[in-house]
């Protein structure tokens, strides 16, 4: 059974709904913070009560990166504890990194994330690079069931900057990604009918998202 199996049936269980464990230290509730503990302990405290009261309700977690590299080690530490306190609670974890390398590069990375102290069930990716920014996740989606989050269509306005530009063809270039990985994925599908590679669509606009789940 691979990780995007796993999700499949925690979602059956207990809905969609994926709790955002972007954590700023600013977003903890006013007098929350012990002054005892640094910031990352304070926001790995506060990540923990939040997973206890809604992993009855969470279909997955989504780990944000950034907002831990931002604190240095302190946050680093916070955030490898944060993947091991849902991975723990039994719910899917992503972690939110959008990594887009390739080559030894790439393949770092994909150790980094999916074993040892930063291991994630899943990963976020950006795959303009080419498709070997991709191929270096793939043996651990294979031999270990974890599972890729690839971006197509994004929310944000600068997505019309490349994304939404036309083909010769008519395709929209995240028309094009999409249809790369959704070729790709095939190889890699789990006992419920889905890939262990899905991908990023931004839900901001309905009516792509549709057209581009239908396509």
């Amino acid at each position: 059974m691979t990780n995007m199996d796993k999700l499949y049936e925690a979602v059956e269980a207990r809905g969609p709904v994926c709790v955002g464990l972007d954590t700023d230290f600013s977003y903890l509730p006013e007098g929350y913070a012990d002054p005892a503990l640094t910031k990352g302990e304070n926001i790995l405290r506060f990540n923990k009560e939040l997973i206890e009261a809604t992993k009855s309700a969470a279909g997955c977690y989504k780990v944000q990166i950034a907002y831990y590299e931002s604190l240095g080690l302190d946050g680093m530490r916070a955030y490898a504890e944060t993947l091991k306190a849902v991975r723990a609670a039994g719910v899917p974890v992503i972690a939110d990194i959008k990594r887009g390398d390739i080559a030894k590069t790439a393949e770092m990375y994909a150790m980094g994330h999916f074993t040892g102290d930063f291991e994630a069930d899943f990963v976020t990716l950006a795959p303009y690079m080419g498709l070997d920014s991709i191929s270096p996740y793939l043996p651990y989606a294979e031999k270990q069931g974890k599972g890729l989050f690839v971006l197509c269509r994004t929310s944000n306005g600068g997505a019309k900057d490349f994304e939404y530009e036309k083909l010769a063809d008519g395709r929209h270039v995240y028309d094009l990604v999409g249809d790369k990985l959704n070729e790709l994925g095939k190889g890699y599908m789990g006992e419920h009918g889905y890939s262990s590679i899905g991908l990023v669509i931004g839900g901001t606009h309905i009516e792509e998202a549709a057209e581009i789940r239908a396509r």
